[in-house]
């Protein structure tokens, strides 16, 4: 079993010759920041994209900016439960929100 830090990486669990290390990076480091500011950008950006009412689009604009806000914030139940809500909006909606949920570790489905 070892567990150390290197360069801002942790490292836990058991290391056998070396030959794979399971590295994480830490809750709300700023490498988490930016692979959720990036996946969150790639969504709105499918969202504008996507052949959906205009009224649904700034609907889910709002909702996924909110969720963003909550998960910057730490509030990872808030933002999965506001994502979650967006499953039912639709099967394009669905796919951009599942594919987001994805990108940031967030599990919309028990």
């Amino acid at each position: 079993m070892a567990t150390f830090n290197q360069h801002n990486q942790t490292v836990h669990g058991d290391q056998y010759m070396a030959d794979s290390i399971n590295v994480t990076h830490g809750h709300r480091s700023p490498i988490d920041a930016r692979t959720d500011a990036v996946a969150f950008d790639r969504a709105l950006s499918a969202l504008q994209e996507a052949a959906i009412p205009a009224a649904a689009r700034e609907h889910v604009a709002t909702e996924l900016t909110a969720a963003r806000g909550e998960l910057e914030s730490g509030d990872a139940g808030a933002a999965q439960g506001r994502m979650a809500g967006l499953l039912g909006q639709g099967e394009t909606v669905a796919a951009i929100v599942s594919s987001l949920a994805a990108s940031i570790g967030v599990f919309l489905n028990g």
